[in-house]
């Protein structure tokens, strides 16, 4: 009997990038089937998790550190309420955060987001594309699979052809990089669960001719999130803006089959770019050119699958959720990293799904924010944090038994970090009560021209957070005190009239 062939990643998309790559540095030959260097075009995924953020700085920090750019702060605008999440030093610098990306020896884990980074995924997964395909463990072939045939009775996949040169006869096993297409799905035949209705997402780049290393706007220095409403800004929508150094990316995903799904690419990001600006935040006088807006269609699904005796669907190809999560490349960076493992213990194909698994409450998290009413009073707004948080320790927890011997944990601490989630998921409050309360700032802003004003003492991060925590026990509860009012009166009370085409470049709520 022949032995099986080498290891095949299919696709060359970052995903299976990454999976060659951790491949190639455990020394196993393998089979990277996919196409050209990717274009320079602007791509989803800038914006990184606890899990993806210090794995890729890891791994690639040192060699690649023109590509990272710190993320200090996650702000939602929504409603009347602004609210921001400081999660580092805005004024940390490089040298604190080398040490999580050592040259030799094992990394410190960047409890405090001090290693929270945005990815310039241009110029990243131009450079990690370079680098897989140079790594002599890599065989690279360019070519389009014709064919993938399944045995169903042994639960993996035996041949797969090529629309040319010879096919590979019972592959060792199948890394399924190819997102939403998923081939080794697709001939195995996986039942696909939408997670909501299609999306279509629009989004470009904006650039400036340098970058500012301390720039003095907060909203340069992490994600910003905005919900777009039909009131205000005459569509519904969810938004980001996210700072990359001299480049700003923005874009929005709304309802493809929605009243505004089929409208023109520039007048969505018209819309959005003055959805912004009527919040105060008016981002063209820094960022003056803008790039070509780039336009897909999606859904958000998981697949009824990961894994099999010789296959994984990796990141995208088993489940996608709503991108303010961040978790894209968390779903990809988990796979690869338990890539090589998986070679000689397919089980663990088994652990990676269940914990995939355990993103879809947090995609039900952030659709209540999407899709339910607007923020009406501060306690919705810790409620829904509260709600949120609990997915940050199990995630932890997860990536840390993952990579348990890169980082030298115990296994013991993902055990409590894994209580810790599991007691907030059904005491959300707790949470909040084991630090959210620190690092959350909300403001009631009926002038949603003021959404975007200055954070006091934002740059003062030990200040900020002894304040945050010393303010939220009156403000909550004020915020839990019953009144009547404009702000507990009809949704649109202080929201201005919109026309028919949108809201125009002057347009501003009234102060209350």
């Amino acid at each position: 009997m022949t032995a099986p062939a080498a290891p095949v990643v299919l696709g060359s998309s970052l995903s299976g990038l990454l999976v060659s790559l951790s491949l190639s540095r455990a020394g196993i030959e393998h089979v990277l089937i996919g196409g050209g260097e990717p274009a320079a075009i602007p791509r989803l995924g800038e914006a990184l998790t606890d899990g993806a953020s210090p794995e890729l700085w890891r791994l690639f920090g040192r060699e690649f550190p023109e590509c990272f750019f710190h993320k200090s702060h996650i702000s939602i605008l929504d409603g009347h309420f602004a609210t921001l999440i400081h999660l580092a030093d805005p004024l940390r610098g490089k040298k604190r955060v080398a040490k999580f990306a050592p040259a030799q020896g094992k990394p410190r884990y960047p409890w405090f987001g001090e290693a929270l980074f945005h990815l310039d995924r241009i110029a990243f997964d131009r450079a990690v594309y370079r680098k897989a395909l140079a790594e002599p463990c890599c065989r690279f072939v360019t070519t389009r699979v014709s064919h993938l045939e399944f045995d169903a009775a042994s639960d993996a996949v035996i041949r797969i052809d090529f629309s040319d040169g010879p096919p590979i006869e019972r592959p060792r096993y199948v890394f399924d990089a190819t997102g939403g297409m998923s081939l080794v799905a697709r001939a195995a035949r996986l039942a696909e669960t939408p997670l909501g209705p299609a999306q279509r997402v629009v989004f470009t780049h904006f650039r400036r001719a340098d970058a500012e290393p301390r720039p003095p706007e907060w909203w340069r220095h992490g994600t910003n999130l905005l919900r777009l409403d039909r009131d205000f800004d005459g569509l519904d929508a969810m938004a980001w803006l996210i700072p990359i150094g001299r480049t700003l990316s923005v874009g929005m995903s709304l309802d493809a089959e929605g009243e505004h799904g089929a409208d023109d690419r520039g007048d969505l990001m018209a819309r959005l770019d003055e959805a912004f600006r009527r919040r105060g935040l008016d981002y063209r006088p820094l960022y003056p050119d803008q790039q070509p807006i780039q336009d897909l269609r999606h859904r958000y699904s998981v697949r009824q699958r990961a894994s099999g005796r010789n296959w994984l669907l990796v990141g995208g190809s088993f489940i996608t959720i709503w991108f303010p999560s961040s978790t894209g490349l968390w779903t990809a960076t988990a796979a690869a990293a338990l890539a090589p493992r998986l070679l000689d213990r397919p089980d663990l194909g088994v652990w990676y799904e269940k914990t995939m698994r355990g993103l879809i409450p947090l995609h039900h998290v952030w659709d209540g924010l999407v899709r339910g009413p607007s923020f009406r009073s501060s306690l919705q707004v810790y409620r829904f944090l509260a709600r949120g948080m609990h997915f940050i320790p199990r995630r932890i927890a997860s990536y840390l038994r993952i990579l348990d011997d890169a980082h030298g944990w115990f296994r013991p601490l993902g055990w409590l970090l894994t209580l810790v989630a599991l007691v907030g998921s059904v005491v959300p409050p707790v949470m909040l009560f084991l630090g959210g309360f620190a690092v959350v700032r909300t403001r009631l802003a009926p002038d949603r021209m003021r959404q975007a004003a200055a954070f006091p003492l934002y740059f003062h991060s030990i200040v900020f957070r002894v304040w945050s925590l010393l303010r939220a026990v009156p403000h909550l509860l004020w915020a839990a005190i019953p009144r009547r009012g404009p702000l507990a009166g009809k949704p649109g009370l202080l929201r201005p009239p919109i026309s028919e085409t949108g809201p125009a470049r002057s347009a501003a709520p009234p102060a209350s």
